[in-house]
């Protein structure tokens, strides 16, 4: 009897609960072995007009304010600062933090580690999805908060030490415009017209400290977050309010700018929370 005692091995794993790996047949805990719910957005894009449903396509004409048609080709924007609501009044926050280079000077940086909750969404077809971070997924949720833009020390990042991976990181046709500047919190990109040979591509970029701004979307019923699940909100994201009262051939770059601030947080509609 004391050989075959002598012949068990205890077994290494994750013992966390919380954790999407949760080996209840462990007995050992792991050393960082142990792997948390990531919080996700899943976004379901159609355009509205005149009251009427229309498919989200990029080979399909809208109109604008003027009854101009056009075609629509992206919209990608940054939340920041994200935290799931729940129904007691306290928020959860994301685990994992990140070290930044700043640019506090053109010639001088210094290196900050801040929370990593940064977003970067990027919509040109029916469903995108986007990740946010790793959380503790736990209590009954509300719904989420957060902020559209990119706030500072983060907002001044040298974005070349990033992997492109990462939202801050170097993005195919930019979303950074230098260290002094920062981050395009929002990018709307379109062609104004609907010939053939109509190939320039418009885009309106917003940015600037002035265009920060609070988000917060409420879920219809609070749903229960489940240990060692990923939370997934799903969203409806009706483009064709982001172009309300918006002449897409007009000129004054700093009124349509300011058009389509005014619209970017109305667009969203938080329809449900799933635990995947």
């Amino acid at each position: 009897m004391c050989s075959l005692t002598a012949c068990y091995e205890e077994v290494e794993g994750c013992l966390d609960t919380r954790s999407t790996n949760f080996d209840l047949d462990a007995d050992l805990t792991c050393a960082d072995c142990c792997t948390y719910p990531e919080l996700q957005m899943r976004f379901r894009t159609t355009w509205s007009e005149n009251g009427e449903e229309v498919p989200l396509r990029s080979d399909t004409f809208y109109h604008d304010v003027n009854n101009n048609p056009f075609r629509f080709e992206r919209l990608r924007f940054y939340w920041s600062a994200i935290q799931v609501q729940l129904l007691d009044g306290s928020a959860l926050s994301m685990i994992d933090s990140i070290q930044l280079t700043i640019a506090e000077t053109p010639a001088d940086t210094t290196t900050r580690v801040v929370v990593d909750d940064f977003m970067l969404g990027n919509i040109s077809s029916t469903t995108a999805k986007a990740e946010v971070g790793t959380l503790y997924a736990t209590g009954l949720a509300t719904g989420f908060s957060g902020q559209l833009g990119v706030p500072d020390p983060a907002n001044k990042t040298v974005v070349g030490t990033l992997a492109s991976t990462h939202p801050l990181g170097p993005q195919i046709n930019g979303m950074n415009l230098g260290t002094e500047v920062g981050y395009i919190f929002a990018k709307v990109e379109f062609f104004q017209d609907t010939i053939a040979t109509d190939t320039l591509l418009r885009a309106i970029n917003i940015y600037g400290p002035e265009v920060l701004q609070p988000i917060a979307y409420t879920l219809l019923d609070p749903t229960t977050l489940v240990e060692g699940r990923s939370p997934v909100f799903e969203l409806d994201v009706d483009l064709g309010r982001l172009f309300n009262n918006i002449d897409v051939r007009s000129a004054d770059t700093l009124g349509m700018k300011q058009q389509f601030v005014d619209n970017l947080t109305q667009i969203f509609q938080l329809t449900k929370l799933l635990n995947e």
